[in-house]
């Protein structure tokens, strides 16, 4: 390996052995083999440290880092640190990876002379495999404006994007500590406001497990929303002094929709009055930045939140049920 790969594959590992093994394999197996793997095991209390370091001695692309316990944003700050790399990937350990992941990643990038690149992604689930079915088709360049709607859901993840390294250290882009949820889209909001463009790659190459005991898909809804739409209003918080006027009108927009989309699913859930109040407040604090549409959902959710949900479902059960739709 030369003294600088070309990308450096950032992963954070707690108590992974159940599959970071077989995470490890997918990524070494890589057509392009120019990079370097930085697994910073986070205290782990299994075996996944010895099984790392079992790997860096077969591999020595593979580089071992232990700290501490401190959780994956701690855990992808300190592998930005260690990184060599022209181009950072992050990958998680129980995931896996298409054999080209890397290299197609990397060649969308540099023939589109863009500073992300986005790949398709399929979901592992316990019953199955299931295809993300709202990427954009066909392998393209796109500006920040166009990419702020693929923000939505998985989107958001920094898994499946490619970015520069430079960008990162000059604008010490990093991760942010005091947030449990939402510190991927902090990242990349933090990120794109230097882009100019965003190559897409439209194939399923990274495999995302979905683990139903994991932090999103467990515990308080109402919470969890809650703590989805205020960490989007911290990060464009964030950037709104770097953001181009365009841009952060567009993320306004769009974080208003999570907003109004977190305020139906907490009510769905029958979650605690105080989150469905939270919820509401921050829209009022956001008028300002509101859509014509969404000032009239604000209006009727001011009415009557529980009202808005039904009539909101039954639109899109309306909508679900039209000849040709998705």
């Amino acid at each position: 390996m030369c003294d600088q790969p070309k990308i450096s594959v950032i992963m954070p590992a707690y108590n992974a052995e159940k599959y970071i093994g077989s995470m490890m394999d997918s990524l070494l197996a890589q057509t392009m083999p120019d990079f370097e793997l930085i697994v910073v095991d986070d205290g782990s209390r299994d075996g996944t440290r010895q099984l790392c370091q079992a790997a860096a001695g077969r591999d020595r692309r593979v580089v071992v880092v232990s700290q501490e316990n401190s959780g994956p944003s701690a855990a992808r700050n300190r592998g930005l640190e260690q990184a060599r790399g022209t181009y950072v990937a992050f990958a998680d350990a129980d995931d896996l990876c298409e054999p080209r992941w890397l290299e197609k990643m990397l060649d969308a990038l540099e023939r589109h002379h863009c500073e992300m690149a986005m790949c398709g992604w399929v979901e592992l689930r316990p019953g199955g495999e299931a295809a993300c079915e709202n990427f954009p088709r066909g392998a393209r360049q796109i500006d920040p404006l166009q990419f702020v709607p693929m923000l939505r859901g998985l989107g958001a993840s920094v898994w499946n994007k490619l970015f520069v390294r430079q960008i990162l250290a000059d604008h010490h882009i990093r991760f942010d500590r005091s947030k449990v949820l939402s510190e991927d889209f902090t990242f990349i909001l933090e990120y794109l406001v230097h882009v100019q463009g965003i190559a897409l790659v439209d194939e399923p190459l990274y495999r995302y497990r979905i683990v139903p005991e994991s932090l999103t898909h467990s515990g308080d809804k109402g919470k969890l929303y809650w703590d989805i739409c205020r960490g989007e209003y911290d990060a464009l918080e964030k950037i709104k002094d770097a953001a181009p006027a365009p841009l952060y009108r567009s993320l306004t927009g769009f974080i208003i929709d999570t907003n109004i989309h977190s305020l139906i699913y907490t009510v769905r859930h029958k979650a605690d009055g105080a989150y469905v109040k939270g919820l509401k407040q921050c829209l009022e604090e956001h008028r300002d930045g509101m859509s014509r549409k969404q000032k009239i959902y604000t209006g009727m959710i001011r009415v009557s939140p529980r009202l808005f949900e039904r009539v909101w479902t039954a639109l899109f059960e309306l909508r679900r049920k039209r000849p040709g739709a998705r």
